[in-house]
């Protein structure tokens, strides 16, 4: 994949992920794609690096912006804060793709490796609860019933398990996969039980 293909599908992720922070819920359950596949074909760490950064700075700046209302100096830390928990979520997503070849591992190994960092960026000492997955569906009852259960984190879960599955099935097809498909599986029989129940 080129470079400037990285850098637009970096910056399409981290608006669709923003946006899904304003009214606009549904695309959380596509918005990680792009961003996913360009970890997937970055070519070493310091690429990986640049594009998480480059994530973040946009994911964050987008759902903080508020900040700058009270004042405009403590807006860069907080962003510079955040920044690092994407860079920590790219490298991690890296090596999993780097030295994982099953598929079905990979996607449950981000899912959790995602939920993770936003459990530890909101119990930090700091607690910066923004941006968590789980609240962006705030809108989808039949979604946010399951906070009864598992909280908010697992509906992070499963909006970036479904992600990492579509991710996977892009991935596949891009190099000539066939049987990618079968990877849409799991995360359609989630939905249906999460919406059944």
């Amino acid at each position: 994949m080129k470079l400037y293909k990285k850098f637009i599908l970096t910056i399409i992720s981290a608006v669709l992920l923003s946006l899904s922070f304003y009214e606009l819920g549904f695309l959380c359950w596509i918005s990680f794609i792009p961003f996913l596949a360009v970890i997937y074909y970055c070519n070493n760490v310091r690429q990986c690096l640049l594009f998480s950064f480059l994530f973040g700075l946009i994911f964050f700046s987008a759902i903080t912006y508020w900040f700058t209302v009270y004042t405009f100096g403590l807006w860069i830390p907080i962003i510079g804060y955040l920044i690092i928990f994407s860079l920590i979520a790219g490298i991690a997503i890296y090596f999993i793709f780097k030295k994982i070849s099953w598929p079905f591992l990979r996607i449950i190994l981000i899912s959790f490796i995602w939920l993770a960092i936003e459990f530890f960026r909101h119990r930090t000492f700091m607690a910066f609860p923004w941006g968590v997955l789980g609240y962006s569906q705030y809108n989808y009852l039949p979604i946010m019933q399951l906070t009864k259960i598992t909280g908010i984190y697992g509906v992070s879960f499963i909006l970036i398990f479904i992600n990492a599955s579509l991710a996977e099935i892009a991935i596949g097809i891009k190099e000539g996969k066939k049987k990618s498909f079968k990877y849409i599986v799991a995360p359609l029989m989630l939905i249906a039980v999460i919406i059944i129940s």
